[in-house]
């Protein structure tokens, strides 16, 4: 995954791409962070686990946590048998555009193959 980090940093122009996997343990989900720089709750983290495919995420409409992040793109996958929540995150407001959304989507397919 350092690979699609880079490529986020540096191609894509994103302020970080963070990673959590996630697994059901004691009546309850269990995170773990296995790269990146936003350090997010497990409520929070909880609450990304209800979202349906990519999710966008702005300043207006709920992103407070990290104050330096204005605009996230939240999805869901699954990735050799493990679970992980994937974050882009942008210190941009409206950087999650139709264009960027297919490079990232085109990342995600590089990662699965």
């Amino acid at each position: 995954m350092q690979n699609i980090y880079d490529i986020t940093i540096n191609k894509l122009n994103l302020s970080d791409f963070t990673v959590y996997t996630y697994y059901y343990c004691d009546n309850r989900y269990q995170f773990r962070k296995i790269m990146g720089r936003a350090t997010l709750n497990e409520i929070l983290l909880e609450k990304y686990l209800s979202f349906n495919g990519l999710t966008i995420i702005r300043r207006a409409s709920g992103l407070s946590e990290s104050g330096e992040y204005r605009s996230r793109l939240v999805t869901l996958t699954n990735y050799k048998d493990n679970d992980y929540i994937l974050l882009w995150s942008s210190i941009l407001y409206e950087i999650f555009d139709e264009e960027k959304i297919s490079e990232i989507k085109k990342l995600m397919e590089e990662m699965r193959d």
